[in-house]
């Protein structure tokens, strides 16, 4: 009796406070539902974070948001576009369409902001690009970098660097597709680029260099601590598994 008591107070002081706070209607529904679970994970979410502030605590949030409505910042961007299409919020739109591989109606985005004086803006540009690289529309892909670069000489980025590398693989331009590997396997703040270059080593029958360069990736995730394997465990993973 006294648990299920405690479970009420503790259940409408959940919902009060996500009245109060302003907090997603969602978790109403989820509270009210589920009382236990989702009292839980609603003060790991959204309680947990403003009271600890870290790093941390804001990645488990917006991983369990995530899980329990995935396409929130999607459906926020399109609400934000509809009442007002500027360009900021197009592109934050065109953005969460990227992420979540809506490559069709991305391209069409950043296509619809390219243009007047945001014509040549390097970041709508590589977005493009994104996109037609998701369609394997690899010749695009290389046009569109091209032409970033000679109206953007100054800009740098290693995200695009990696998707020009990248793109020259899939073209067949192997030799040049090394030599841009080779390079970004020495600035490179990931081991993505480290693992592309071992694999397409491997695929030409480079074994004992690719073999080095998979070793190199998992000996740093050894000497750079948790938060690096945290970042990175996915090509950490992929180089062990080709060991």
């Amino acid at each position: 009796m006294l648990y299920m008591t405690l479970s009420l107070v503790i259940q409408i002081l959940l919902i009060l406070h996500v009245v109060k706070t302003g907090r997603n209607i969602y978790w109403l529904f989820i509270i009210a539902l589920l009382p236990v679970a989702g009292s839980i994970v609603y003060f790991i979410v959204e309680i947990v974070p403003d009271i600890i502030g870290s790093q941390t605590g804001r990645q488990v949030s917006q991983k369990i948001t995530e899980v329990l409505n995935p396409n929130k910042n999607l459906n926020q961007a399109a609400a934000a576009d509809s009442v007002n299409d500027s360009i900021d919020n197009t592109k934050k739109l065109a953005d969460e369409c990227l992420n979540k591989q809506m490559y069709i109606e991305a391209k069409q985005l950043y296509k619809q902001c390219l243009s007047g004086l945001y014509e040549y803006d390097p970041d709508l540009m590589y977005g493009l690009a994104e996109s037609e690289y998701g369609l394997a529309n690899y010749a695009e892909v290389e046009y569109l970098l091209h032409k970033l670069i000679t109206h953007n000489p100054c800009y740098k980025n290693q995200k695009t660097h990696l998707l020009f590398a990248k793109t020259l693989e899939h073209l067949g331009k192997t030799d040049s597709a090394i030599e841009e590997y080779e390079v970004l396997n020495s600035y490179y703040t990931s081991p993505e680029p480290t693992y592309y270059l071992a694999k397409l080593l491997k695929r030409q029958g480079q074994k004992q260099k690719a073999t080095e360069l998979f070793k190199k990736i998992i000996l740093q995730s050894k000497v750079s601590g948790r938060h690096y394997y945290s970042l990175h465990k996915t090509w950490i993973k992929l180089a062990k598994n080709e060991l």
